[in-house]
């Protein structure tokens, strides 16, 4: 099963401001920050399927701290990102 892609603009350099898009269905989202150097996974917790919200990554603005920002419908069930299930 494949995730559907959600478009996020840059606010500022560590700051994300994130707006829903009508590609997800359900009504609920669940976010992660997915760090792709190590598979480690931080859980944002739910979001509401409409509206904006302003997330910020872990760690400190330095070089080589990458994130990607993973929004799910809650009711797929997708999982921790970067682990099999």
């Amino acid at each position: 099963m494949s995730r559907p892609t959600l478009g996020c603009r840059v606010a500022v350099a560590a700051l994300i401001l994130c707006t829903a898009a009508p590609a997800l269905s359900g009504s609920s989202r669940v976010a992660w920050w997915f760090c792709p150097r190590t598979g480690e996974a931080h859980s944002i917790g739910a979001l509401p399927a409409a509206g904006s919200r302003e997330l910020d990554p872990p760690g400190e603005l330095a070089r080589g701290n990458d994130w990607v920002l993973v929004i799910d419908d809650a009711s797929r069930s997708f999982g921790t990102p970067g682990r099999a299930r």
